[in-house]
């Protein structure tokens, strides 16, 4: 079930069905590399506070779906003075390495609060923000 799910989310991004590993890897396992040119463009100290607030505001969701994660997401930013738009690509390449693909509440609903929670733990721990 769940790798039907991963297909039907990248289903428009394949063009060949040999594709579908490199396209769907971060959904199997987590992200050994990221997108450095988002990171150095959008990973200050306000964004790191941004995804710690979001993260935090995840792990206390009791429903994980698109919609709440969503809604969860935009609190949090009201909260740290941040706009979606200056977050949402960033948060994308914390949980999958890469700056594009589905819908990005509907990627977090598929790999799970846990999944997506640690993600973004994982990537704090391991970068540190531009001055």
């Amino acid at each position: 079930e769940y790798v039907i799910g991963v297909a039907r989310l990248i289903k428009e991004r394949l063009h060949i069905l040999s594709e579908f590993t490199s396209e769907a890897a971060y959904f199997f396992e987590e992200p050994k590399a990221f997108d450095e040119k988002v990171i150095a463009k959008r990973f200050n100290a306000q964004a790191a506070t941004s995804l710690k607030a979001i993260a935090e505001s995840w792990g206390k969701l009791g429903d994980w779906t698109a919609a709440s994660i969503q809604t969860a997401f935009e609190s949090a930013l009201t909260v740290t003075g941040q706009k979606p738009g200056e977050v949402v690509q960033l948060l994308r390449v914390s949980l999958s390495g890469v700056a594009g693909g589905p819908i990005i509440w509907e990627m977090c609903e598929l790999l799970g609060q846990e999944r997506c929670v640690n993600r973004l733990d994982s990537f704090l721990s391991k970068h540190e923000p531009a001055s």
